[in-house]
């Protein structure tokens, strides 16, 4: 519908929009915070920094691209995660989450038109270290609970997706433990 009715959609919300990689043109800078830091206090322990990263399909460029050509430019996902979940962590993230609009299965209906994959969640899961779990969406399909090796750090990565257009909710829950000091997730589930 257009930059200026998203922009719109955008004051009338009282959460950010996410997204880190959907950037300016010309800077290369994203239009949207690309992550947000929630700390949930814990009774008689130090809080927990729950990091949550935005990530668009780049298939955007295509099907909305009479409102985003010389406007907006949408990198890979998971090119676009390999920058911004360092800083996150870096930033004090004890959990890593992504809300990714991007199918789990690696696809793209757009053939070679698009440099990257338009579903990518899986790929997010197996290559990018230090992510905990994945709200995935854009592929309309009912998946409540998959979990995917990251070939780094050879942790399980949580994916859940909850079929389309608000017609589920994925809930998931995620046990963490202390090591050194410092939270971590020990376990994650995840159910519509």
């Amino acid at each position: 519908y257009g930059l200026d009715t998203l922009r719109a959609f955008e004051d009338q919300c009282n959460h950010p929009l996410l997204s880190a990689n959907s950037v300016d043109w010309d800077t290369g800078k994203p239009i949207f915070p690309p992550y947000l830091l929630k700390r949930v206090m814990v009774p008689g322990d130090k809080p927990i920094t729950v990091g949550i990263l935005g990530l668009v399909t780049p298939g955007v460029a295509i099907w909305d691209a009479t409102n985003v050509e010389g406007k907006v430019r949408f990198p890979g996902i998971v090119e676009q995660a390999t920058v911004m979940v360092p800083r996150m962590k870096a930033a004090g993230a004890d959990v890593v989450i992504v809300s990714c609009h991007s199918g789990a299965t690696t696809s793209s209906s757009y053939g070679d038109a698009l440099p990257y994959p338009e579903n990518a969640s899986s790929l997010l899961a197996e290559q990018v270290p230090d992510i905990d779990a994945i709200l995935v969406g854009h592929a309309h399909l009912e998946v409540p609970e998959r979990k995917l090796t990251n070939a780094v750090t050879g942790r399980e990565v949580l994916l859940s997706e909850p079929l389309y257009w608000g017609m589920r909710v994925s809930v998931m829950d995620l046990d963490l433990v202390k090591v050194r000091g410092q939270w971590r997730v020990k376990s994650s589930s995840a159910t519509l």
